[in-house]
């Protein structure tokens, strides 16, 4: 019945799409476009024949409307028998009169349009319940989906400036006991040195003083006091050792190249799942024996971590539409893909989304799916 409707309804939009096809050129040149319509004549005119027909003595007060903007009624009255449709041949899928039944669909099953239109009406009606039902759950999910994303998206940013307060602080920390360290080993050095210079200087000072008592012998006679004299001098400059020259500190600093990816080693990694690109979805009808009428509209969505999936695993559906995965190789199903992984391992995709692999207690990364062996 309700396949019959849909037919039905069809056969009369396309006779009403031809009618209009068809009255798209002028009916008094039968050359140029129709694109006004006399409402009394009932006639489509090009703008030529328009201009003719409105100075006609007869016709100048009829009233023109553009052919677009016209609403075409179909037909309700057998051509044929020039009698009013009452009936739909549910055989023939066209609207008959009452002659009609009698000759040319003697015998084929009838139904009235009154009957046909309401059924079509709460099939109509039936439909626009259950798509916007669907669709508004479709778009709750999309909604509270989006702000859950925007929110982990923020704990996301704010970790990561977390990771970077922490990591200043470790960098604070180091640079100051770098800095302690130089203070306090140059002040070593120079301490020595200070020790060495003042050492020095009291040397020179004790030699100056000999050298003016040296001096002093120059004006004195030469006797036997004088030796004396010069000898204490000499066994006093014997005593006198001269200093050696240590080896001189210096320091050096070398800068280190700074890698980016060595700079992002101290930092978390993070993941993003994103939905499909392409998003299948699958409409179908099902009409009961009895006639009633339900709806399927299933949408079928391929949401996993990454595209495509690994040889050998397989996602489906439940009876909820939630994702699930099966590992055909070790007969395993879970409801978390990460689960079919062997632990320690994280699935990330690049900038192309091409899956790879990454394991942060090794740092091994590969393309080749870290599959979990059965029992573990």
């Amino acid at each position: 019945m309700k396949t019959q409707v849909l037919q039905f309804i069809t056969i009369i939009q396309r006779q009403s799409i031809m009618a209009q096809v068809a009255s798209k050129t002028c009916e008094i040149c039968n050359s140029s476009p129709g694109i006004l319509f006399c409402i009394e004549c009932e006639q489509h005119f090009c703008t030529n024949c328009k201009g003719l027909h409105s100075r006609q003595k007869a016709t100048r007060h009829h009233e023109f409307q553009s052919s677009s903007q016209l609403k075409y009624k179909v037909k309700s009255t057998c051509q044929e028998h020039n009698e009013d449709f009452i009936f739909i041949c549910m055989v023939c899928n066209v609207p008959v009169c009452s002659r009609c039944i009698a000759e040319t669909h003697n015998g084929h099953k009838v139904a009235t349009i009154s009957e046909t239109i309401s059924t079509s009406k709460e099939i109509v009606k039936h439909e626009i319940a259950c798509k916007l039902q669907e669709e508004n759950r479709i778009l709750n999910e999309i909604e509270t989906a989006i702000d859950v994303f925007d929110c982990r998206a923020l704990a996301v940013v704010n970790e990561i400036k977390e990771d970077e307060k922490r990591i200043r602080q470790k960098i604070d920390d180091v640079v100051k006991q770098m800095i302690d360290d130089v203070n306090e080993e140059t002040k070593f050095g120079k301490d020595t040195l200070l020790i060495i210079a003042e050492n020095s200087k009291t040397r020179i000072k004790t030699l100056t003083a000999l050298e003016e008592k040296r001096k002093d012998f120059e004006d004195e006679k030469l006797n036997v006091a004088l030796l004396k004299d010069v000898n204490t001098l000499q066994e006093k400059i014997a005593e006198i050792e001269i200093g050696v020259l240590p080896p001189l500190p210096s320091i050096d600093y070398k800068q280190r190249k700074m890698h980016k990816t060595n700079m992002a080693s101290y930092f978390g990694t993070y993941s993003v799942r994103l939905p499909p690109r392409n998003i299948s979805n699958e409409c179908k009808m099902i009409v009961t024996d009895k006639g009633s009428l339900s709806i399927v509209d299933k949408y079928t969505e391929t949401v996993i971590c990454e595209q495509p999936l690994p040889a050998g695993i397989q996602m489906k559906l439940d009876e909820n539409d939630r994702p699930f995965y099966i590992d055909h190789q070790t007969k395993t199903t879970t409801w978390n893909f990460t689960d079919l992984m062997q632990k320690g391992w994280e699935v990330m995709l690049t900038s192309k989304r091409i899956p790879f692999y990454i394991n942060h207690g090794t740092n091994k990364t590969t393309y080749t799916f870290p599959r979990k062996t059965k029992g573990r």
